[in-house]
């Protein structure tokens, strides 16, 4: 499946109105559920952002970290999903395409909210976790990708992962993972805060995390 567009609207959230398309074209198209054209298998990706990171570590608890980070993302990943459509919307005229049924920004969010998770156990984080967005240059319906980006507090190179929008089809990235044809726009950080859906989170051992004020979602 050729990917032509990645989530987002021109009000830079999925609205109440748009929510009603959603729930239209679905009755009348029936609900799909979409894949992007990934290149790799998300736990080949995994395992590659695990030995990264714990590369940038010397000591047991910071690969421990390393470790945690990387299954937690990775089974909120897997273990989430959603049926969508996929569809030319005809008031919008414009393709949606969501991997596994979900949009960038929600799983930015989902990722980076497993990643803090886990890292709220120790004492002293060994990382921090940004999610970060790029903007379709000149689209005027404001359409974005999402990505979270992973520093060692002790300044070693950072990682990107998102859901394997971009062009080489990886979900782990040496650098932020802008399509071509848009640019980086730290502006949206804050303002994509609200109006998505994440999915539930899962943490390092598998186990959904019960708690609504980092997952207000039950899972799947």
């Amino acid at each position: 499946m050729h990917l032509e567009v990645e989530g987002g609207n021109r009000r830079g959230a999925i609205g109440a109105t748009h929510l009603l398309r959603y729930a239209a074209l679905s009755a009348l198209n029936g609900f799909r559920y979409t894949r992007s054209d990934a290149s790799e298998s998300f736990a080949t990706a995994a395992t590659r952002l695990q030995r990264h990171l714990e590369s940038t570590q010397t000591s047991a608890d910071g690969r421990e970290q390393a470790r945690r980070i990387a299954m937690a993302i990775k089974f909120t990943y897997e273990k989430n999903s959603r049926f969508h459509f996929h569809a030319i919307d005809p008031f919008d005229q414009v393709e949606v395409s969501l991997q596994k049924g979900i949009f960038c920004a929600e799983w930015a969010t989902a990722f980076r909210n497993a990643a803090s998770f886990e890292l709220r156990k120790f004492a002293f984080p060994a990382f921090s976790i940004k999610r970060e967005f790029a903007k379709k240059v000149g689209d005027k319906e404001g359409r974005v990708h999402s990505w979270i980006k992973i520093t060692p507090s002790n300044g070693g190179q950072a990682i990107f992962v998102d859901d394997a929008f971009g062009e080489n089809g990886l979900f782990v990235h040496n650098a932020p993972p802008i399509p071509s044809r848009y640019a980086a726009d730290a502006s949206l950080n804050d303002v994509f805060e609200a109006g998505w859906f994440p999915p539930p989170i899962y943490d390092s051992s598998g186990r959904w995390i019960d708690d609504p004020r980092i997952n207000p979602w039950i899972p799947n």
